[in-house]
């Protein structure tokens, strides 16, 4: 067989013209430089294909490349096999580099995440505290007491009611409206100095908030002097002071201001991190929608009547009516009907304790 003028092999019958050579597996790794010795002469010599051609056909050759047929020692080319043609992948300067993901993805993926974090966490939960600025003699802070009861038995744990004694004060009339018993104009005292004493003094012992319940019957319920210091020693013994002790304590209290002056009682209020300035009166329904707005949650204690009295004891009728939203009627009847209360007067007013 002859060879054309361009140098490549004429077709023949047996060899198809577009046919493209097969790629024997071991050939893949032939050298430029190698070649296939060939007895025939008339034997037609297999083009090389171009360089990272996967079988294409090109300029004539002496060797085979990639893309040669295998030939057998005897030079007849070696039977097809049924393996596929292999076909080298075309592929860009940049395909070993791994393509680096677009930012939009990572923000995308980080606010995903920050979400699946926030539905995770439950929400803050919001607490109140209240610091009632008194004394015995706060006729008005008297008369907030149903409604600091029925508050704090309504949000329990996330209300905290506090009372700290006020200085030494003069006062000068009688003023205030409640349902709580009161004696009609009891003598005022020119000073509260000797109460305050005592009041501090009880701090050291921790019943300083029993001790200002029963300061507070006995001055505005029985119309007592409790500027006195021997009813302020009874008066102590009976909510479980050490009397002694409480008389030396009173000695060493140093009055705060070296004349008395006038100071207004009142509360000073924090809901939800959120200061609050209140005098005068309390309402429960307002104080209740204010701190439900600014997210402090009720959360009741469940006490009933009798746990109630045990734990505020004394507590007067009117606490019991506006804690369990009874009228003073049907408080009393309830109040009756408990075989483990009893009640007792003090002055203008009759008092419940647990038995």
């Amino acid at each position: 067989m002859g060879k054309g003028p361009t140098g490549t092999s004429e077709s023949t019958d047996n060899e198809p013209e577009e046919e493209e050579p097969k790629v024997h597996p071991d050939q893949t790794d032939f050298d430029e430089h190698d070649t296939l010795e060939n007895d025939d002469p008339d034997q037609e010599e297999t083009p090389t294909p171009p360089a990272g051609g996967g079988g294409g056909r090109g300029g004539a050759g002496g060797g085979g490349g990639p893309g040669a047929a295998p030939v057998t020692p005897g030079g007849e080319e070696a039977p097809e096999t049924d393996e596929p043609e292999d076909e080298p992948e075309k592929k860009s300067p940049e395909a070993d580099e791994p393509p680096e993901p677009p930012e939009e993805t990572e923000q995308s993926e980080e606010t995903d995440d920050t979400e699946d974090e926030e539905e995770d966490e439950e929400p803050e939960e919001k607490e109140a505290e209240i610091i009632v600025y008194t004394d015995p003699w706060d006729i008005t802070g008297w008369g907030n007491e149903p409604d600091l009861r029925r508050l704090q038995e309504t949000f329990g744990d996330k209300l905290t009611i506090e009372y700290d004694v006020l200085p030494a004060r003069t006062i000068e009339e009688w003023k205030g409206d409640t349902e709580m018993p009161t004696v009609d104009g009891p003598d005022l005292p020119e000073s509260t100095a000797d109460s305050y004493r005592a009041l501090t003094a009880a701090q050291e012992q921790g019943l300083a908030r029993e001790y200002l319940r029963r300061l507070r019957i006995a001055a505005l319920s029985e119309g007592r002097d409790i500027e006195s210091e021997d009813i302020l020693v009874e008066l102590a013994a009976e909510v479980g002071l050490d009397a002694g002790q409480l008389r030396e304590d009173m000695a060493n209290v140093d009055i705060e201001v070296p004349e008395p002056v006038e100071e207004t009682p009142h509360m000073e209020v924090t809901i939800a991190d959120i200061p609050h300035f209140w005098t005068e009166n309390i309402e429960f329904g307002r104080i209740f929608g204010r701190m439900v707005g600014e997210g402090v949650q009720p959360q009741p204690t469940g006490r009933m009547i009798p746990q109630f009295v045990a734990e505020y004891e004394p507590v007067t009728t009117a606490e019991v009516a506006e804690t369990f939203e009874l009228d003073q009627v049907q408080a009393a009847e309830e109040l009756r009907q408990r075989e483990n209360v009893v009640s007792r007067d003090f002055g203008s007013g009759t008092f419940w304790f647990p038995i």
